[in-house]
């Protein structure tokens, strides 16, 4: 199937007891940590997924092209206002200096202070998908130094969501995978060449 074939809605909503949405967070280590993730993942992938990375400005939007051109899933950077129940199978990575949420099934930014030193930040990501009662995430925390995202996915998981922590062995910087491990907030750690497998077989849960 083309990254261009529209493949059908699914729906975000509460009760279902289906993981319906993916986050992924990362920092110092993260970039070929994430294409090796995501080249794992088959072009018919049915959830969408988030995407933040602490980077440079200057290197934010070409990221996201470069992984939309290394891998079979549709890769952008995220704009506001852009609808999660028509985005299956598609990556949105958070745009450089601004936080990303979600707060009714929509992409909105937020220009607030940087959170964890850190903007856009996972934990900001992390939380509001916690909060939202229509959403079942599926989150994970790689590689990377400081703490960004450990509380974020603490709260998903205490919500109902389903939280992996990359191992020690495979991280470049063992930092938040680490904080996150420490306080209970992952459900499995694994190393990184196991991640899409286990994402995928969650998702294939449906």
């Amino acid at each position: 199937m083309r990254k261009d074939q529209q493949k059908p809605d699914i729906r975000l909503s509460a009760g279902t007891g289906d993981y319906n949405i993916v986050a992924i967070g990362a920092s110092t280590g993260g970039p070929g940590v994430i294409i090796n993730i995501l080249k794992d993942f088959p072009a018919d992938f049915r959830l969408p997924i988030l995407l933040v990375i602490h980077m440079p400005d200057s290197s934010g939007n070409m990221f996201a092209e470069w992984l939309n051109q290394n891998c079979s899933l549709n890769v952008r950077t995220a704009s506001e206002g852009d609808l999660l129940n028509r985005a299956n199978g598609k990556v949105f990575v958070a745009p450089p200096g601004k936080h990303l949420i979600i707060k009714h099934n929509k992409i909105q930014f937020i220009d607030s202070p940087p959170v964890n030193f850190c903007k856009p930040s996972i934990d900001i990501l992390f939380q509001s998908l916690a909060e939202d009662h229509g959403l079942r995430p599926i989150a994970t925390l790689l590689t990377g130094m400081g703490q960004d995202g450990a509380i974020g996915l603490k709260d998903i998981r205490n919500n109902g969501g389903y939280t992996i922590c990359q191992d020690e062995t495979t991280s470049i910087i063992y930092g938040m995978p680490r904080v996150a491990e420490k306080m209970g907030a992952a459900s499995i750690v694994l190393p990184d060449y196991q991640i899409a497998g286990k994402i995928i077989s969650l998702e294939k849960m449906k």
